[in-house]
């Protein structure tokens, strides 16, 4: 199929090409004439010519396929040297994956460990976290209970000076009374005394009052006698009435 197509292609180019400057000179200068020989040895040449270019043509698909054996060559060899790259890749890739694997196991191993640590200081401070716990309770009950004694000395000592307050109290209640007892003593001796005093002021003042009565009846006499006298005598008459008393 290529060889049909590369003879038919030269005639159809030496066709195009003996046509080509045929139509514009019969448009303008009718062509001089042409021999059978002078065409045959046209076609002749024009024969070996798509030889040649049937041969170079043929040579150069030749290349062309010899470059195209080798490109393929070339190329199956970096497909090989890649499928054989890819499989070292692969690989590595794999012995990469299988040492982070066993990196990841250590990791694991060593986190495991080192939680497994953490968790037995961990422990081993709760433990100690505990005792000391334990120790702070024993002290603050030690204080507490000391603290209770304290407050029951105090309220011991509150009782007693509670139970003094009391006896204070009693003895004030005692005093009370008795100054109650003085006072109405007091009174009751203070209204005797009254009592005394002015029974003896009226025993004193009776024979006082019965001796003034006396001279004033002596008096109203002596003044009714002199009234009588001055009846007779001017002079006494004047005189009593000078006193107011006629």
């Amino acid at each position: 199929m290529q060889r049909i197509k590369t003879g038919v292609l030269p005639q159809l180019v030496c066709l195009v090409t003996l046509l080509a400057p045929i139509q514009p000179a019969s448009a303008i200068d009718p062509a001089p004439r042409i021999t059978d020989r002078e065409i045959i040895q046209e076609l002749t040449a024009i024969r070996a010519g798509q030889i040649k270019s049937d041969q170079r043509l043929d040579d150069a698909i030749q290349n062309l396929q010899a470059g195209q054996a080798r490109t393929d060559q070339r190329l199956d060899d970096a497909i090989q040297n890649l499928k054989a790259g890819q499989a070292r890749t692969d690989q590595r890739l794999d012995d990469a994956i299988q040492n982070l694997k066993a990196g990841q196991a250590r990791t694991d191993q060593r986190l495991d460990d080192a939680i497994q640590n953490m968790n037995k200081r961990f422990d081993d401070q709760l433990l100690v976290f505990r005792a000391e716990i334990g120790k702070t309770n024993q002290r603050l009950d030690d204080h507490i209970q000391n603290t209770d004694k304290r407050f029951e000395g105090v309220n011991k000592r509150f009782d007693d000076v509670n139970k003094r307050f009391d006896d204070v109290n009693k003895r004030f209640d005692e005093l009370y009374h008795l100054i109650l007892t003085l006072f109405g003593t007091l009174i009751s001796v203070i209204l005797a005394l009254f009592g005394y005093i002015f029974w003896d002021r009226r025993t004193i003042l009776k024979p006082l009052e019965e001796r003034m009565q006396e001279k004033f009846s002596l008096l109203d006499r002596m003044l009714q006698a002199l009234r009588e006298m001055a009846q007779q005598d001017p002079k006494l008459s004047s005189v009593l009435r000078s006193l107011s008393l006629l």
